[in-house]
């Protein structure tokens, strides 16, 4: 599956309520955002699309952020899927109206040649879901880190899959 294809598919799969932002790198060989088929593939699933110049992963990411118009914000990759029961708890702790926590981590199983990866980074919780009050990214081309003013996790049950 092309980029195109994998855009397409785990958008549509998407399970989050609305808006969902998507960020696209600027391709100077379609200057049109309607003749790229990745953008177009989102236009099919995101409330907003913004399509950029490329300034690297931190700077992107800081970019993404300022446009988020909620108090949570969930940041993912294209390959990265929202199972039902993760969509189901995260809606119940984010209703929690006691909720002590600004950093939320779930379990991140990576698949890789359709095997999941059990040790190594690509097992333990990530941090994907963060109150967006005082939220920023390292300001580097990669290897970006979210920044939060202090941190109250909470790891969930449920797992993200990274494919």
């Amino acid at each position: 599956m092309g980029k195109t294809e994998k855009a397409d598919h785990y958008l549509s799969r998407f399970p989050l309520p609305d808006p969902l932002l998507s960020l696209r790198r600027y391709r100077f060989d379609r200057p049109n955002v309607f003749q790229d088929p990745s953008i177009a593939a989102r236009l099919k699933v995101a409330d907003k699309v913004y399509q950029t110049e490329w300034p690297g992963f931190g700077p992107q990411r800081n970019r993404a952020l300022a446009w988020c118009e909620h108090d949570w914000v969930l940041s993912i990759d294209a390959d990265e899927v929202l199972t039902p029961e993760l969509k189901v708890e995260i809606d119940q702790v984010l209703s929690e109206p006691e909720l002590d926590a600004n950093f939320i981590k779930m379990p991140w199983h990576t698949y890789f040649f359709g095997k999941l990866l059990k040790h190594g980074r690509y097992s333990t919780p990530q941090g994907k879901l963060f109150l967006k009050t005082g939220a920023s990214f390292k300001d580097r081309q990669v290897h970006e880190t979210l920044l939060l003013p202090y941190e109250k996790v909470r790891v969930l049950k449920s797992a993200i899959i990274h494919h």
